[in-house]
């Protein structure tokens, strides 16, 4: 105290008044010290994962109210949000599958809500092909329906009118067929769908060969085999998908000569309203014929591809791609000896009704025409398609695959053309020089002989020296 009271006399104070200004200090320095510690505090809860915590955890306990008080609806919004965090990765990857295998009552076969990916497809026919022995087993006791395609397609040849072009045809079977191979059958139905060469003769005018009909229609069977032994079906479809095991794409080699490792591989096709729900349909395959045949006298040729269904699809039977080349006939003797009979015909109307008949005979027989035809055959006693599902799948075939070979088609063509002119140009370019350095030799030749004549008539001096570069002497430079 005594140092106090020496401290506050020097001061000029007194002792309370110095202890109340020490107590003063002591309570702001304190007071000083609390705010800084709570501005850290402060500063430290404001960063920024703090803030989503605290956020996070307002959102639960939100969420939990919402909960309580409206459990039906907090339910059906969960509910929700799974659905379309599901579908939207799932659809990409698979498309949604909603059965693999026909279950009665419940399923039809393998179907998908949308469109299966193409990735999708070839997990699913990688599966069969591993499990060959347990999963790529035949929907169809008897393989083998198909073999008798060629004679009814020559039968359709020659009743076809081509006012059905690219429609499709149910054909009689069973006991009302007179075929024998349709009796053993239960529902068949075939799309043809002719190829127009017309369109490709115009346009390819002069740059072929002169039996240009000709030439056009073997690029055009030629085209349409490549297509049928690459399995591209479906190019030009909106409606159906034929896709092929990913190892049978990488084959390569003639028609009908592939290897019986790809022959035993599984193709498949998938289209809307097959499925489920009318919803997408995969219907598997098996390849159970691959062949080229000429016959009436190779007169017609026929490239053949049969498939069989396997099981786990939608139908039961075969299903057959054929490309039909109708080669054209000459009937110039034939018209010749009818012509010659019709003249003794006393009537003129009959002779010149006749004539107008054979004459569009004789055409309609002299044109080539490459031939389409999708079949779908069904066995006694083997599930079908509806005849609008049928129609649409073999309408929608035989269309997609003759617009395919019309393109390929016309690409050769325009590239032969192409060629046949650069080859015309850089021919008739060579002939162009050949001609001028001829007739440039011809010129120095008679400048040449010219001189000598008036060298002789003259007193030459010393000997003859032509002019020119060709007659010029290697000493005279």
């Amino acid at each position: 105290m005594a140092t106090l009271a020496k401290v506050a006399e020097s001061n000029q104070m007194t002792p309370e008044e110095l202890q109340n200004m020490l107590q003063r200090n002591r309570q702001d320095l304190q007071m000083a010290t609390d705010s800084g510690a709570g501005a850290a505090a402060r500063s430290a809860s404001s960063t920024l994962p703090r803030q989503l915590l605290n956020l996070i955890g307002a959102l639960f306990v939100m969420i939990g109210k919402y909960a309580t008080l409206h459990p039906r609806s907090f339910t059906i919004t969960v509910l929700t949000l799974v659905l379309v965090i599901y579908t939207s990765l799932t659809i990409p990857k698979t498309g949604i599958v909603m059965s693999t295998f026909p279950k009665p009552l419940v399923s039809n076969g393998y179907s998908t809500f949308f469109s299966p990916p193409n990735s999708h497809l070839d997990k699913y026919l990688l599966n069969l092909s591993k499990n060959r022995k347990k999963k790529m087993i035949a929907s169809i006791p008897k393989i083998g329906l198909s073999k008798g395609r060629k004679d009814i397609l020559l039968d359709f040849e020659e009743d076809d009118d081509y006012s059905n072009d690219g429609q499709a045809v149910i054909e009689k079977v069973g006991r009302k067929s007179a075929s024998p191979f349709n009796k053993e059958l239960s529902f068949a139905i075939t799309a043809r769908k002719s190829i127009p060469l017309e369109s490709m003769m115009q346009s390819s005018s002069s740059s072929l060969s002169p039996d240009m009909e000709q030439d056009i229609a073997n690029i055009v069977y030629e085209r349409g085999q490549e297509i049928l032994s690459s399995r591209r079906f479906t190019e030009f479809s909106s409606e159906a998908k034929f896709h092929s095991c990913p190892s049978s794409k990488k084959s390569t080699g003639t028609f009908g000569k592939g290897s019986n490792t790809v022959s035993r591989l599984p193709s498949c096709i998938a289209m809307n309203k097959m499925g489920d729900l009318k919803r997408f349909g995969v219907q598997p395959f098996a390849l159970s014929l691959e062949e080229n045949v000429t016959l009436q006298q190779g007169n017609v040729n026929f490239s053949l591809v049969s498939f069989y269904t396997l099981k786990g699809g939608h139908f039961d039977g075969e299903l057959s791609i054929a490309l039909e080349h109708w080669k054209g006939q000459d009937n110039g003797d034939e018209d010749e000896e009818e012509s010659d009979d019709e003249e003794n015909k006393a009537d003129e109307t009959e002779e010149d009704s006749d004539d107008d008949q054979s004459v569009v005979e004789s055409s309609k027989q002299s044109t080539d025409r490459i031939v389409v035809s999708v079949s779908i055959m069904v066995p006694k006693k083997g599930r079908k398609l509806s005849k609008k599902m049928a129609d649409k799948m073999v309408s929608s075939l035989a269309s997609s695959i003759a617009s395919s070979i019309l393109t390929e088609s016309k690409q050769v063509i325009s590239r032969k053309m192409h060629f046949g002119n650069m080859r015309k140009k850089v021919h008739t370019t060579a002939a162009e020089q050949r001609r001028l350095r001829a007739e440039q030799e011809q010129k120095m030749e008679e400048m040449s002989r010219d001189r000598k004549r008036r060298w002789k008539r003259g007193a030459g001096d010393g000997r003859y020296r032509p002019s020119g570069d060709r007659m010029r002497s290697p000493n005279n430079c």
